[in-house]
């Protein structure tokens, strides 16, 4: 700034004619002037600890001349799938066609989990090892146990919690470290299993595709966060307030999760209509859902009408 100048006017606002300058309009002291540590003072901290980077704070480091910025390593998380009724469409369909087969996987089902899982995972940030689908034989499931822990912060299974004569991960999992948990009070998501081998978490997720995605929601991704250092919450995803289209029913001791599609009301409120309160394998509910309302153990369901909170699992577009 000049000596004895406290304003600046836009250069749309004037012109110049030899070397005279014609200003049209009025400006106040202070206008269009930046002042010295308006946007940092020295000794400022302008990212703590935990912070998630985003593409804003790479332009802010950027503008105040940070070099070199420490941060956490990516976590590694070791994914595996188990059980015979699954295949890897990616895997197992390219090798018959390589193989000129006719073999088909009609009484297969294919592994949706495992693909669900890894992308979210990179989605965060993590080092993802993808190590497949094993059978439900227990020497492979030990291999697999051995074959994660090996490599990774974090190992995450799919399939083989539940109550059934092949459903012996968890069992596994005891001979390795600690099962601190073998079920809990969630709907859907129920035979989740949680433990500790060498002071790595192990999770233990249910086979039925809803259930999965959401328990891995709720235990997979705050471990991750745990494990970096971040200062997040723990189950990630915008909440918006809705009004329920109609009544949702839940058993009073378990933590419900109701998928729900979101519609703009003629208040301009968002009104929420249940997609489904069952279905633990129905995967098209989650996507067909914009989000979902937790239920805590404590209630008996949610009234018609209540106002409630919707957490988002995908954007609203043209909602």
């Amino acid at each position: 700034m000049p000596a004895k100048a406290n304003a600046v006017v836009m250069v749309e606002y004037t012109s110049e004619s030899d070397g005279i300058v014609e200003v049209y309009r009025a400006v106040a002291p202070g206008e269009n002037v930046s002042k010295r540590g308006e946007d940092v003072r020295v000794g400022e901290v302008v990212l703590r600890r935990g912070e998630v980077i985003q593409s804003h704070d790479v332009g802010f480091l950027y503008a105040v001349g940070a070099r070199d910025v420490k941060v956490a390593r990516r976590v590694k998380v070791a994914v595996t799938a188990t059980g015979d009724e699954i295949y890897d469409v990616m895997v197992d369909e390219a090798e018959t066609v390589k193989k000129g087969s006719v073999k088909t996987f009609n009484s297969k089902i294919p592994d949706s989990n495992r693909p669900s899982i890894i992308s979210s995972l990179k989605s965060i940030g993590c080092e993802v090892f993808d190590f497949g689908i094993v059978n439900d034989s227990r020497e492979e499931m030990e291999k697999a146990f051995e074959r994660a822990l090996e490599k990774c912060d974090i190992a995450v299974f799919t399939g083989a919690t539940s109550a059934g004569k092949k459903d012996v991960m968890p069992e596994v999992l005891e001979e390795f470290g600690e099962l601190i948990v073998h079920g809990v009070a969630i709907k859907p998501g129920m035979p989740t299993a949680l433990g500790v081998v060498e002071g790595k978490p192990v999770i233990l997720l249910p086979g039925f595709p809803v259930a999965c995605l959401i328990a891995f929601r709720l235990f997979v991704i705050p471990a991750v966060w745990h494990l970096q250092g971040t200062n997040v919450m723990a189950y990630p995803g915008e909440i918006v307030k809705a009004r329920l289209a109609r009544r949702i029913p839940s058993n009073a001791g378990t933590r419900t999760f109701t998928r729900v599609r979101l519609e703009r009301g003629e208040d301009d409120m968002f009104v929420a209509t249940p997609i489904r309160t069952s279905g633990s394998g129905v995967l098209s509910s989650l996507v067909k859902a914009h989000g979902l309302v937790e239920i805590e153990e404590e209630l008996e369901g949610l009234e018609e009408g209540e106002i409630v909170d919707v957490r988002l699992m995908r954007h609203l577009i043209g909602v």
